[in-house]
């Protein structure tokens, strides 16, 4: 089954990875605001360049939700300030 058949306000995908291991916290620090930059941004093309245990995932997971925003942004019901 194609995975875009799955992604659908019925399905919940769950991505379990580790950041910055064996680094030094100033080392760790810098390499976390790197990936939560990639992540917010939808940058998925630089997953591959993240201390990540997991970048085939995280680059899956944010090119289908960037692909299908309105969807996820609903699933989430992001309250409004």
């Amino acid at each position: 089954m194609p995975l875009e058949k799955l992604n659908n306000e019925k399905t919940f995908f769950i991505l379990s990875m580790d950041f910055s291991h064996g680094k030094t916290s100033e080392e760790t620090y810098k390499m976390d605001e790197i990936s939560a930059d990639v992540i917010a941004n939808f940058r998925y093309t630089y997953v591959w360049d993240l201390d990540i245990d997991c970048r085939v995932g995280l680059y899956l997971i944010l090119s289908l939700v960037e692909k299908n925003m309105d969807v996820f942004l609903a699933a989430i019901q992001i309250p409004q300030r």
